[in-house]
């Protein structure tokens, strides 16, 4: 859902970039900010300028919905927000930073350790249905801890991919 990316988006836009939104099948959208295009649902939309504007791009946040693979192919950096499987790993140099999604024991209601994970064998699931038969949910990272996502997204960018660990605000 769109609407649940639009503070991320704001944050993006504070920043000083503009957000292009990529898409052959997304739904409209009803986020109207400066600065925010829904390319995936205006008339200029095309595999062409698909390329084109991931050639472009300073740089890529995603989904993993496969778009993102276009700007691997430019070189583009890549930050992936609610992500899955945990064990999608990508060869290149150019690795992404990952968000992950939250995987939850249906039962208990407690966060999955990575070790319960892959004792489940869930590192490579890629439906919902063996999430399902593990009895464990999939949490969407919500509004606000996307806003945090890409708060470490700008910093991590404009720090040409070098992450600094520490407690300020820098």
């Amino acid at each position: 859902d769109i609407e649940t990316y639009e503070l991320a988006i704001l944050e993006i836009i504070k920043s000083g970039y503009e957000v292009v939104r990529v898409s052959s099948w997304a739904k409209p959208t009803n986020i109207q900010i400066q600065g925010f295009v829904d390319y995936s649902n205006s008339g200029f939309r095309s595999d062409r300028n698909d390329l084109l504007l991931m050639s472009k791009c300073e740089f890529v946040v995603s989904t993993n919905s496969g778009v993102d693979e276009l700007a691997t192919i430019y070189r583009k950096p890549v930050y992936i927000l609610n992500f899955l499987p945990i064990g999608d790993f990508r060869l290149s140099k150019l690795r992404p930073y990952i968000f992950p999604k939250g995987l939850i024991d249906a039962k208990s209601k407690s966060p999955l350790t990575k070790e319960k994970i892959v004792d489940l064998n869930l590192w490579k699931a890629n439906s919902t249905y063996q999430y399902a038969e593990k009895n464990v949910e999939v949490i969407n990272l919500s509004a606000e801890e996307l806003e945090l996502g890409m708060r470490e997204v700008i910093k991590i960018h404009k720090n040409r991919g070098k992450v600094n660990i520490s407690n300020s605000e820098n």
